[in-house]
């Protein structure tokens, strides 16, 4: 997921994908304060008749270009399968960067089932350069929240947080212990 930053109040958020994943992020954009559903986005989303009534007038689009013109929102939560997950958040990337260098991104790894907090060692961030004539570094300047999801995808409590900013060279990884 990337951000731009907020409008009134809140940030808008446009949901991609939204099969149990997708849905349950929307729900959840949908019911924290400081965030709006501002469009969902799945290739058959006309079919779909099984989301809530409350959405009913949250904007839908069948295609990811679309929406992200269209709606230009301040978040974008990709929640699609791996053939286009990667695609979509470079674009947004690319959008977001042209308009801001500087952005929020969050994301989502999927782990072995039955991985518990108390199993993962370290955490890490790589700095992947879309320009490839740039050569600056990627920095981070906080990680408010790392959580892992139950299997009704709803977080758990926070594992990690980053309060330092941190610079990254292009094409290095920094990585933290967990603990």
């Amino acid at each position: 997921m990337t951000a731009k930053g907020k409008r009134n109040g809140k940030l808008r958020v446009l949901v991609v994908g939204v099969g149990n994943m997708g849905a349950s992020h929307a729900r959840a954009y949908d019911e924290i304060d400081g965030f709006e559903l501002a469009g969902l986005c799945a290739r058959h989303i006309a079919k779909r008749t099984d989301l809530p009534e409350r959405w009913s007038n949250v904007p839908r689009f069948a295609s990811y270009g679309d929406a992200l013109g269209t709606l230009k929102p301040d978040v974008v939560s990709i929640n699609t399968w791996p053939d286009t997950h990667a695609d979509y958040a470079i674009r947004t990337w690319k959008r977001n960067s042209a308009e801001s260098p500087k952005g929020f991104v969050r994301t989502t790894v999927e782990l072995p089932p039955g991985t518990g907090a108390d199993r993962i060692a370290e955490i890490g961030f790589e700095c992947l350069v879309l320009d490839k004539a740039a050569d600056s570094p990627c920095g981070v300047e906080a990680v408010t929240k790392a959580f892992l999801l139950d299997r009704d995808y709803v977080p758990g409590p926070n594992v990690w947080t980053l309060t330092t900013p941190i610079a990254i060279p292009a094409g290095a990884i920094w990585t933290s212990a967990l603990r």
